[in-house]
């Protein structure tokens, strides 16, 4: 792992900021855009760890969604 500094790794530095969108303003993952982001990833699988999203705009959008506690569909 390269050092960035005497005893720092890349881990330790602050996080550069990552817009979701092409206007540069940050958008949370609740705000996304589900038929914007499925063209992106090899495969649309959303992992839902939180249960934080409402999971049928993703799958209308093509996505695979799995939440946990809830059953799949």
């Amino acid at each position: 792992m390269a050092r960035t500094r005497r005893g720092a790794t890349p881990y330790d530095q602050p996080p550069t900021p990552s817009p979701a969108n092409s206007t540069g303003v940050r958008v949370s993952y609740q705000q996304a855009d589900p038929q914007a982001l499925v063209d992106r990833p090899a495969n649309p699988l959303l992992v839902d760890c939180r249960t934080a999203l409402d999971a049928d705009p993703w799958r209308v959008a093509g996505w695979i969604v799995h939440q946990l506690g809830r059953p799949g569909k």
